[in-house]
Protein backbone atom coordinates (compact mmCIF):
# COMPACT_ATOMS: atom_id res chain seq x y z
CA UNK A 1 0.00 0.00 0.00
CA UNK A 2 2.83 2.38 0.93
CA UNK A 3 4.65 1.52 -2.31
CA UNK A 4 1.52 2.31 -4.35
CA UNK A 5 1.04 5.62 -2.48
CA UNK A 6 4.68 6.60 -3.09
CA UNK A 7 4.29 5.80 -6.77
CA UNK A 8 1.21 7.99 -6.94
CA UNK A 9 3.08 10.88 -5.24
CA UNK A 10 5.98 10.62 -7.68
CA UNK A 11 3.68 10.47 -10.69
CA UNK A 12 1.85 13.58 -9.49
CA UNK A 13 5.19 15.32 -8.87
CA UNK A 14 6.33 14.58 -12.43
CA UNK A 15 3.13 16.02 -13.90
CA UNK A 16 3.13 19.12 -11.62
CA UNK A 17 6.76 19.88 -12.45
CA UNK A 18 6.14 19.77 -16.21
CA UNK A 19 3.27 22.25 -16.82
CA UNK A 20 4.43 22.99 -20.37
CA UNK A 21 4.37 19.32 -21.34
CA UNK A 22 1.85 16.67 -22.17
CA UNK A 23 2.99 13.89 -19.84
CA UNK A 24 2.08 10.24 -19.87
CA UNK A 25 3.41 7.34 -17.80
CA UNK A 26 2.28 3.73 -18.14
CA UNK A 27 3.45 2.55 -14.75
CA UNK A 28 5.58 3.62 -11.78
CA UNK A 29 6.78 0.84 -9.51
CA UNK A 30 8.25 1.75 -6.11
CA UNK A 31 10.12 -0.25 -3.48
CA UNK A 32 10.20 1.78 -0.25
CA UNK A 33 12.77 -0.43 1.46
CA UNK A 34 15.35 -0.36 -1.33
CA UNK A 35 14.44 3.13 -2.58
CA UNK A 36 14.14 1.84 -6.13
CA UNK A 37 11.74 3.45 -8.61
CA UNK A 38 10.97 1.97 -12.04
CA UNK A 39 9.18 4.15 -14.58
CA UNK A 40 7.84 2.48 -17.68
CA UNK A 41 7.00 4.22 -20.95
CA UNK A 42 7.46 7.84 -19.91
CA UNK A 43 6.44 10.29 -22.63
CA UNK A 44 7.11 14.04 -22.30
CA UNK A 45 5.91 16.16 -25.22
CA UNK A 46 6.26 19.93 -25.12
CA UNK A 47 3.00 21.70 -25.87
CA UNK A 48 4.74 23.86 -28.50
CA UNK A 49 6.66 20.89 -29.89
CA UNK A 50 10.05 22.12 -28.64
CA UNK A 51 10.97 19.01 -26.70
CA UNK A 52 10.06 15.35 -26.80
CA UNK A 53 11.34 12.57 -24.53
CA UNK A 54 10.45 8.93 -24.92
CA UNK A 55 11.84 6.57 -22.30
CA UNK A 56 10.65 2.93 -22.34
CA UNK A 57 12.36 2.24 -19.01
CA UNK A 58 13.85 4.45 -16.29
CA UNK A 59 15.27 3.09 -13.05
CA UNK A 60 16.25 5.35 -10.14
CA UNK A 61 17.27 4.99 -6.51
CA UNK A 62 16.68 7.42 -3.64
CA UNK A 63 16.77 7.35 0.14
CA UNK A 64 13.54 6.63 2.05
CA UNK A 65 12.82 10.26 3.13
CA UNK A 66 13.62 11.69 -0.32
CA UNK A 67 11.42 9.07 -1.89
CA UNK A 68 8.41 10.11 0.18
CA UNK A 69 8.97 13.81 -0.62
CA UNK A 70 9.40 12.97 -4.29
CA UNK A 71 12.35 15.37 -4.42
CA UNK A 72 14.26 14.39 -7.52
CA UNK A 73 17.18 16.85 -7.23
CA UNK A 74 19.51 14.21 -5.76
CA UNK A 75 19.54 10.59 -6.88
CA UNK A 76 21.60 7.59 -5.84
CA UNK A 77 21.22 6.00 -9.25
CA UNK A 78 19.42 6.56 -12.53
CA UNK A 79 19.40 4.22 -15.50
CA UNK A 80 17.77 4.88 -18.89
CA UNK A 81 17.46 2.27 -21.62
CA UNK A 82 16.60 3.09 -25.25
CA UNK A 83 15.58 6.65 -24.34
CA UNK A 84 15.04 9.08 -27.23
CA UNK A 85 15.30 12.85 -26.78
CA UNK A 86 14.34 15.32 -29.51
CA UNK A 87 14.97 19.05 -29.02
CA UNK A 88 13.49 21.41 -31.60
CA UNK A 89 15.36 24.73 -31.48
CA UNK A 90 13.45 27.78 -32.71
CA UNK A 91 14.13 31.48 -32.89
CA UNK A 92 11.09 32.43 -30.85
CA UNK A 93 12.16 33.86 -27.48
CA UNK A 94 8.85 33.05 -25.86
CA UNK A 95 9.10 29.45 -26.96
CA UNK A 96 12.64 29.14 -25.63
CA UNK A 97 11.61 30.69 -22.30
CA UNK A 98 8.91 28.10 -21.88
CA UNK A 99 11.48 25.35 -22.33
CA UNK A 100 14.13 26.89 -20.09
CA UNK A 101 12.20 27.04 -16.83
CA UNK A 102 14.34 27.38 -13.73
CA UNK A 103 15.50 24.04 -12.35
CA UNK A 104 17.99 23.11 -9.66
CA UNK A 105 21.21 21.26 -10.37
CA UNK A 106 20.68 17.51 -10.46
CA UNK A 107 23.20 15.35 -8.57
CA UNK A 108 23.40 11.65 -9.45
CA UNK A 109 25.65 9.21 -7.61
CA UNK A 110 25.57 6.73 -10.49
CA UNK A 111 24.27 7.55 -13.99
CA UNK A 112 23.82 4.89 -16.66
CA UNK A 113 22.49 5.27 -20.22
CA UNK A 114 22.17 2.34 -22.58
CA UNK A 115 21.52 2.68 -26.33
CA UNK A 116 19.95 6.13 -26.06
CA UNK A 117 19.57 8.76 -28.80
CA UNK A 118 19.61 12.55 -29.02
CA UNK A 119 18.55 14.70 -31.96
CA UNK A 120 18.49 18.50 -32.14
CA UNK A 121 16.72 20.19 -35.05
CA UNK A 122 15.67 23.65 -36.16
CA UNK A 123 13.05 24.73 -38.69
CA UNK A 124 15.23 23.81 -41.66
CA UNK A 125 17.52 20.95 -40.75
CA UNK A 126 19.09 18.54 -38.27
CA UNK A 127 21.78 20.24 -36.16
CA UNK A 128 22.99 17.29 -34.08
CA UNK A 129 22.21 13.59 -34.15
CA UNK A 130 23.75 11.12 -31.67
CA UNK A 131 22.87 7.44 -31.92
CA UNK A 132 23.44 4.56 -29.49
CA UNK A 133 24.72 6.67 -26.60
CA UNK A 134 26.11 4.64 -23.70
CA UNK A 135 27.18 6.41 -20.49
CA UNK A 136 28.48 5.05 -17.21
CA UNK A 137 29.23 7.90 -14.77
CA UNK A 138 29.73 8.33 -11.03
CA UNK A 139 29.07 11.49 -8.99
CA UNK A 140 27.49 13.18 -11.97
CA UNK A 141 26.22 16.76 -11.93
CA UNK A 142 23.78 18.11 -14.51
CA UNK A 143 23.49 21.91 -14.43
CA UNK A 144 20.74 23.87 -16.21
CA UNK A 145 21.70 26.64 -18.63
CA UNK A 146 22.56 29.88 -16.87
CA UNK A 147 24.88 32.86 -17.17
CA UNK A 148 27.41 31.30 -14.79
CA UNK A 149 27.35 27.70 -15.92
CA UNK A 150 30.56 26.13 -17.26
CA UNK A 151 29.54 22.75 -18.60
CA UNK A 152 26.01 21.27 -18.38
CA UNK A 153 27.43 17.83 -17.52
CA UNK A 154 30.28 16.89 -15.21
CA UNK A 155 31.27 13.75 -13.32
CA UNK A 156 34.16 12.54 -11.18
CA UNK A 157 34.46 9.50 -13.45
CA UNK A 158 32.74 8.69 -16.72
CA UNK A 159 32.94 6.41 -19.75
CA UNK A 160 30.96 7.41 -22.82
CA UNK A 161 30.57 5.69 -26.17
CA UNK A 162 28.50 6.95 -29.11
CA UNK A 163 28.04 4.75 -32.15
CA UNK A 164 27.22 7.55 -34.60
CA UNK A 165 27.70 11.34 -34.48
CA UNK A 166 26.38 13.84 -37.02
CA UNK A 167 26.93 17.58 -36.53
CA UNK A 168 25.67 20.14 -39.03
CA UNK A 169 28.06 22.91 -38.03
CA UNK A 170 27.77 25.40 -40.90
CA UNK A 171 26.14 26.10 -44.27
CA UNK A 172 28.82 24.37 -46.29
CA UNK A 173 30.06 21.31 -44.39
CA UNK A 174 28.87 18.76 -41.87
CA UNK A 175 30.85 16.52 -39.52
CA UNK A 176 30.32 12.82 -38.92
CA UNK A 177 32.00 10.26 -36.66
CA UNK A 178 31.40 6.53 -36.86
CA UNK A 179 32.46 5.64 -33.30
CA UNK A 180 33.31 7.95 -30.42
CA UNK A 181 34.76 6.91 -27.06
CA UNK A 182 35.67 9.24 -24.23
CA UNK A 183 36.39 9.28 -20.52
CA UNK A 184 37.81 11.83 -18.07
CA UNK A 185 41.16 12.06 -19.82
CA UNK A 186 41.03 10.38 -23.24
CA UNK A 187 39.03 10.71 -26.46
CA UNK A 188 39.07 8.27 -29.38
CA UNK A 189 37.26 9.06 -32.64
CA UNK A 190 36.96 6.63 -35.55
CA UNK A 191 36.17 7.45 -39.16
CA UNK A 192 35.88 11.20 -38.63
CA UNK A 193 34.72 13.07 -41.74
CA UNK A 194 34.15 16.66 -42.80
CA UNK A 195 31.69 16.31 -45.65
CA UNK A 196 30.99 19.14 -48.14
CA UNK A 197 27.30 19.77 -48.84
CA UNK A 198 27.93 20.87 -52.41
CA UNK A 199 30.14 19.75 -55.26
CA UNK A 200 33.11 21.97 -56.11
CA UNK A 201 31.20 23.56 -58.95
CA UNK A 202 27.90 23.93 -57.04
CA UNK A 203 29.59 25.66 -54.12
CA UNK A 204 30.50 28.67 -56.27
CA UNK A 205 26.77 29.33 -56.88
CA UNK A 206 26.27 29.77 -53.11
CA UNK A 207 29.15 32.16 -52.54
CA UNK A 208 29.71 35.88 -53.04
CA UNK A 209 33.40 35.74 -52.13
CA UNK A 210 36.12 33.15 -52.43
CA UNK A 211 35.90 30.20 -50.01
CA UNK A 212 37.70 26.85 -49.96
CA UNK A 213 35.86 23.62 -50.74
CA UNK A 214 37.03 21.13 -48.09
CA UNK A 215 36.71 17.38 -47.67
CA UNK A 216 38.46 15.48 -44.87
CA UNK A 217 38.60 11.84 -43.78
CA UNK A 218 40.48 10.72 -40.68
CA UNK A 219 40.59 7.02 -39.93
CA UNK A 220 41.42 7.49 -36.25
CA UNK A 221 42.00 10.43 -33.90
CA UNK A 222 43.20 9.88 -30.32
CA UNK A 223 43.51 12.57 -27.64
CA UNK A 224 45.44 11.46 -24.54
CA UNK A 225 45.60 12.93 -21.03
CA UNK A 226 43.18 15.75 -21.74
CA UNK A 227 42.39 18.10 -18.88
CA UNK A 228 40.04 21.09 -19.24
CA UNK A 229 39.68 23.67 -16.45
CA UNK A 230 37.55 26.77 -16.50
CA UNK A 231 38.12 29.72 -14.20
CA UNK A 232 38.52 33.19 -15.71
CA UNK A 233 39.88 31.59 -18.87
CA UNK A 234 39.45 28.06 -20.13
CA UNK A 235 42.69 26.09 -19.79
CA UNK A 236 43.13 23.10 -22.12
CA UNK A 237 46.03 20.79 -21.31
CA UNK A 238 46.75 17.75 -23.44
CA UNK A 239 49.67 15.32 -23.50
CA UNK A 240 49.29 13.90 -27.00
CA UNK A 241 47.06 13.99 -30.10
CA UNK A 242 47.48 11.33 -32.79
CA UNK A 243 45.83 11.48 -36.21
CA UNK A 244 46.11 8.38 -38.37
CA UNK A 245 45.41 8.12 -42.13
CA UNK A 246 44.09 11.61 -42.78
CA UNK A 247 43.01 12.49 -46.32
CA UNK A 248 42.49 16.23 -46.85
CA UNK A 249 41.23 17.64 -50.15
CA UNK A 250 41.11 21.42 -50.63
CA UNK A 251 39.81 23.14 -53.75
CA UNK A 252 40.09 26.90 -54.34
CA UNK A 253 38.22 28.61 -57.18
CA UNK A 254 39.69 32.07 -57.64
CA UNK A 255 37.02 33.21 -60.09
CA UNK A 256 35.16 34.83 -57.18
CA UNK A 257 36.46 37.97 -55.42
CA UNK A 258 38.96 37.41 -52.62
CA UNK A 259 37.91 38.01 -49.00
CA UNK A 260 40.19 41.08 -49.16
CA UNK A 261 40.95 41.14 -45.44
CA UNK A 262 44.12 40.85 -43.41
CA UNK A 263 45.12 37.26 -42.66
CA UNK A 264 47.03 36.53 -39.48
CA UNK A 265 50.03 34.29 -39.36
CA UNK A 266 49.33 31.15 -37.33
CA UNK A 267 51.31 32.40 -34.32
CA UNK A 268 49.02 35.41 -33.97
CA UNK A 269 45.84 33.36 -34.48
CA UNK A 270 46.92 30.96 -31.72
CA UNK A 271 47.98 33.84 -29.47
CA UNK A 272 44.55 35.46 -29.77
CA UNK A 273 42.51 32.37 -28.91
CA UNK A 274 40.04 32.85 -26.05
CA UNK A 275 41.33 29.63 -24.49
CA UNK A 276 44.75 28.94 -22.99
CA UNK A 277 46.10 25.87 -24.80
CA UNK A 278 49.00 23.60 -23.93
CA UNK A 279 49.48 20.52 -26.14
CA UNK A 280 52.76 18.63 -25.70
CA UNK A 281 52.73 16.65 -28.95
CA UNK A 282 50.65 16.15 -32.10
CA UNK A 283 51.45 13.26 -34.44
CA UNK A 284 50.08 12.86 -37.98
CA UNK A 285 50.69 9.48 -39.63
CA UNK A 286 50.33 8.08 -43.16
CA UNK A 287 48.27 10.99 -44.45
CA UNK A 288 47.63 12.73 -47.77
CA UNK A 289 46.81 16.26 -48.96
CA UNK A 290 45.44 17.23 -52.38
CA UNK A 291 45.29 20.93 -53.18
CA UNK A 292 43.54 22.25 -56.31
CA UNK A 293 43.46 25.85 -57.49
CA UNK A 294 41.54 27.23 -60.44
CA UNK A 295 42.21 30.68 -61.88
CA UNK A 296 39.76 32.76 -63.92
CA UNK A 297 41.32 31.89 -67.23
CA UNK A 298 42.05 28.20 -66.65
CA UNK A 299 39.67 25.52 -67.83
CA UNK A 300 41.00 22.93 -65.40
CA UNK A 301 42.41 23.44 -61.90
CA UNK A 302 46.06 23.06 -61.05
CA UNK A 303 46.79 20.17 -58.68
CA UNK A 304 49.48 19.61 -56.02
CA UNK A 305 49.67 16.43 -53.92
CA UNK A 306 51.51 15.42 -50.75
CA UNK A 307 51.30 11.71 -49.92
CA UNK A 308 52.55 9.46 -47.12
CA UNK A 309 52.77 12.45 -44.78
CA UNK A 310 54.29 11.87 -41.36
CA UNK A 311 54.49 14.90 -39.09
CA UNK A 312 55.01 15.83 -35.47
CA UNK A 313 54.18 19.12 -33.76
CA UNK A 314 55.68 19.80 -30.36
CA UNK A 315 55.02 22.36 -27.65
CA UNK A 316 51.85 24.06 -28.89
CA UNK A 317 51.43 26.56 -26.06
CA UNK A 318 49.83 30.01 -26.22
CA UNK A 319 50.20 31.26 -22.64
CA UNK A 320 53.69 30.30 -21.35
CA UNK A 321 56.42 32.68 -22.63
CA UNK A 322 59.70 31.38 -23.98
CA UNK A 323 58.26 28.26 -25.60
CA UNK A 324 58.99 27.56 -29.25
CA UNK A 325 56.58 25.47 -31.32
CA UNK A 326 58.26 23.11 -33.77
CA UNK A 327 56.73 21.28 -36.74
CA UNK A 328 58.59 18.52 -38.58
CA UNK A 329 57.08 16.94 -41.69
CA UNK A 330 58.17 14.45 -44.32
CA UNK A 331 56.20 13.24 -47.34
CA UNK A 332 56.21 12.34 -50.99
CA UNK A 333 55.67 15.43 -53.15
CA UNK A 334 53.80 14.84 -56.41
CA UNK A 335 54.02 11.07 -55.77
CA UNK A 336 57.76 10.49 -56.14
CA UNK A 337 59.85 13.40 -54.85
CA UNK A 338 61.12 13.39 -51.27
CA UNK A 339 59.90 16.42 -49.31
CA UNK A 340 61.04 17.51 -45.82
CA UNK A 341 59.90 20.57 -43.90
CA UNK A 342 60.81 22.08 -40.50
CA UNK A 343 59.02 25.12 -39.08
CA UNK A 344 59.69 26.97 -35.82
CA UNK A 345 57.79 29.89 -34.30
CA UNK A 346 57.12 31.33 -30.85
CA UNK A 347 53.40 31.95 -30.36
CA UNK A 348 53.83 34.74 -27.81
CA UNK A 349 56.35 36.61 -29.96
CA UNK A 350 54.32 39.62 -31.14
CA UNK A 351 56.65 40.16 -34.08
CA UNK A 352 55.46 36.75 -35.35
CA UNK A 353 59.00 35.69 -36.20
CA UNK A 354 59.52 32.23 -37.68
CA UNK A 355 62.07 30.04 -39.40
CA UNK A 356 61.50 27.40 -42.08
CA UNK A 357 63.97 24.94 -43.52
CA UNK A 358 63.54 21.95 -45.77
CA UNK A 359 64.50 20.00 -48.84
CA UNK A 360 63.11 18.48 -52.04
CA UNK A 361 64.92 15.60 -53.75
CA UNK A 362 64.45 13.63 -56.97
CA UNK A 363 61.75 15.85 -58.48
CA UNK A 364 60.76 15.19 -62.08
CA UNK A 365 59.56 18.66 -63.04
CA UNK A 366 57.04 17.23 -65.52
CA UNK A 367 54.98 16.20 -62.48
CA UNK A 368 54.62 19.90 -61.56
CA UNK A 369 52.87 20.64 -64.86
CA UNK A 370 49.51 19.63 -63.38
CA UNK A 371 49.76 22.80 -61.28
CA UNK A 372 51.95 25.29 -63.16
CA UNK A 373 50.51 24.63 -66.62
CA UNK A 374 46.90 25.77 -65.97
CA UNK A 375 47.79 28.41 -63.38
CA UNK A 376 51.05 29.92 -64.67
CA UNK A 377 50.94 29.10 -68.42
CA UNK A 378 54.25 27.25 -68.11
CA UNK A 379 55.25 23.63 -68.68
CA UNK A 380 58.53 22.16 -67.50
CA UNK A 381 60.78 19.20 -68.25
CA UNK A 382 63.94 18.01 -66.52
CA UNK A 383 64.94 17.07 -63.00
CA UNK A 384 65.72 18.80 -59.72
CA UNK A 385 68.19 16.47 -58.01
CA UNK A 386 68.49 18.32 -54.71
CA UNK A 387 67.01 21.52 -53.31
CA UNK A 388 67.70 22.92 -49.83
CA UNK A 389 66.37 26.11 -48.27
CA UNK A 390 66.29 28.10 -45.03
CA UNK A 391 64.00 31.10 -44.60
CA UNK A 392 63.54 33.55 -41.72
CA UNK A 393 60.59 35.90 -41.55
CA UNK A 394 57.94 37.84 -39.71
CA UNK A 395 54.58 39.36 -40.59
CA UNK A 396 56.15 41.79 -43.07
CA UNK A 397 59.10 40.26 -44.90
CA UNK A 398 61.25 37.15 -45.18
CA UNK A 399 64.84 36.44 -46.21
CA UNK A 400 67.07 33.41 -46.50
CA UNK A 401 68.92 31.18 -48.93
CA UNK A 402 68.32 28.31 -51.32
CA UNK A 403 70.73 25.93 -53.03
CA UNK A 404 69.97 23.28 -55.65
CA UNK A 405 71.27 20.98 -58.37
CA UNK A 406 69.32 20.14 -61.52
CA UNK A 407 69.72 18.68 -65.03
CA UNK A 408 68.05 18.92 -68.44
CA UNK A 409 65.75 21.65 -67.16
CA UNK A 410 63.67 23.58 -69.72
CA UNK A 411 60.54 25.71 -69.69
CA UNK A 412 57.83 26.28 -72.28
CA UNK A 413 55.52 29.27 -72.05
CA UNK A 414 51.92 29.13 -73.25
CA UNK A 415 50.75 32.12 -75.25
CA UNK A 416 47.95 32.89 -77.67
CA UNK A 417 50.47 34.01 -80.27
CA UNK A 418 52.63 31.06 -81.36
CA UNK A 419 55.62 33.14 -82.41
CA UNK A 420 55.72 35.01 -79.09
CA UNK A 421 55.42 31.73 -77.21
CA UNK A 422 58.39 30.23 -79.08
CA UNK A 423 60.49 33.35 -78.58
CA UNK A 424 59.83 33.61 -74.82
CA UNK A 425 60.55 29.89 -74.33
CA UNK A 426 63.75 30.11 -76.36
CA UNK A 427 65.04 33.13 -74.43
CA UNK A 428 64.24 31.53 -71.09
CA UNK A 429 66.00 28.27 -71.94
CA UNK A 430 69.11 30.07 -73.21
CA UNK A 431 69.68 31.29 -69.65
CA UNK A 432 68.95 27.94 -67.95
CA UNK A 433 72.19 26.02 -67.50
CA UNK A 434 72.61 22.53 -66.17
CA UNK A 435 73.90 22.49 -62.60
CA UNK A 436 74.10 18.79 -61.86
CA UNK A 437 77.15 18.53 -59.59
CA UNK A 438 77.60 21.68 -57.50
CA UNK A 439 75.02 23.19 -55.20
CA UNK A 440 74.44 26.79 -56.20
CA UNK A 441 73.34 29.00 -53.30
CA UNK A 442 71.31 32.16 -53.79
CA UNK A 443 69.94 34.72 -51.34
CA UNK A 444 66.25 35.61 -51.33
CA UNK A 445 64.18 38.40 -49.87
CA UNK A 446 60.42 38.78 -50.28
CA UNK A 447 57.66 40.98 -48.92
CA UNK A 448 54.50 39.44 -47.53
CA UNK A 449 51.05 40.25 -48.90
CA UNK A 450 49.16 40.38 -45.59
CA UNK A 451 45.87 39.59 -47.32
CA UNK A 452 47.24 36.22 -48.41
CA UNK A 453 47.80 33.07 -46.38
CA UNK A 454 51.01 31.88 -44.75
CA UNK A 455 51.39 29.24 -47.46
CA UNK A 456 51.26 31.92 -50.15
CA UNK A 457 54.10 33.63 -48.23
CA UNK A 458 56.05 30.34 -48.15
CA UNK A 459 55.50 29.88 -51.92
CA UNK A 460 56.84 33.38 -52.64
CA UNK A 461 60.05 32.42 -50.83
CA UNK A 462 60.39 29.17 -52.78
CA UNK A 463 59.58 30.90 -56.07
CA UNK A 464 62.22 33.60 -55.51
CA UNK A 465 64.87 31.00 -54.78
CA UNK A 466 63.94 28.86 -57.79
CA UNK A 467 64.00 31.75 -60.25
CA UNK A 468 67.35 33.03 -58.97
CA UNK A 469 68.86 29.55 -59.16
CA UNK A 470 67.86 28.60 -62.70
CA UNK A 471 67.98 31.99 -64.48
Amino acid sequence: MINILAGSIIKKKIINNTPNFITSVDKIKVNILSGKITVKNLQLTHKQNLFNLTAPKIELNKSFLQLLSANLDTLKKISLTHAYLHINKTNGKENNRSLNNKHNTLFIEHLKLKNCSLIITNKEDTILNLKEININATKAKITPKSKNFTYPFNASKYDISINSVFYNYNKYESLSIKNCYLNNQNISLHNLKIVPKYSKKELQNHLKKERDWISLNCNKLNISNLNIKKNKNTLINCKKITMDSVNLHVYKDKSLPDQNKLKNLYSKSLRELNENVNIDSIFIKKSNITYEEKLNKSEIPGVITFSDINADISNLNNYKPGNSTEINLSSKFLEYADFKFKWNFEILNKNDEFSISGSIKNLNTQSTNRFINPNMNISATGYINELYYTFYGNNYNAYGNMSMTYRDLSLKFKNDEKENKKLVSLLANIFIKNNEDNLKEVKIEVERNQKKSFFNYYWLCLKAGLMDNIL
